[in-house]
């Protein structure tokens, strides 16, 4: 939400397409179609959701999937079919968002993994992609620290001393 609020004080974020919106204005059809115990269960989630004051550009929403996704998390399905479920509810928001929205503005913003499709199509048809990246891939970091350590054998003490 950083960034979006970024974008939107220097008028440049146009329309904010994400998975689930709620708040003033925004209803969940799919939430509706769940049964009440795992309403209750999913709700909590969903208050994390609310669309913040500032952005004040067209949502658009890709419900279903993540819907899916939060409900299979919440029943407590296995880690493997919890994983696969997200993949799944990942994908299907790239692909949807591919669909409706890459080649119409001249430049996306994306996170991670749920942009690969939608990037692509991006630049197929001539305009530019951001990628949002929290953090590298833990075997990354491993690599990275020990090429540092390497190099610099005495930042692992200091790192160690200023705990």
């Amino acid at each position: 939400m950083g960034v979006a609020r970024s974008l939107t004080n220097a008028k440049l974020l146009q329309r904010f397409v994400t998975t689930v919106a709620t708040g003033e204005g925004y209803g969940l059809a799919a939430f509706k179609l769940l049964p009440r115990a795992l309403r209750d269960k999913v709700e909590v989630q969903l208050k994390r959701r609310e669309v913040p004051e500032f952005l004040d550009v067209p949502i658009d929403t890709v419900q279903f999937p993540e819907m899916v996704n939060l409900a299979a998390r919440r029943l407590g399905v296995s880690d493997v079919t919890g994983h696969h479920i997200w993949e799944w509810a990942e994908t299907n928001f790239d692909h949807k968002v591919a669909q409706r929205w890459a080649g119409k503005a001249p430049c996306l913003y994306g996170c991670e993994h749920a942009s690969v499709e939608t990037f692509q199509e991006q630049k197929k048809s001539g305009g530019l992609n951001i990628l949002w990246q929290v953090i590298a891939h833990h075997q990354t970091m491993t690599r990275l620290l020990a090429e540092e350590h390497e190099s610099f054998p005495q930042s692992l003490a200091r790192f160690f001393a200023s705990g």
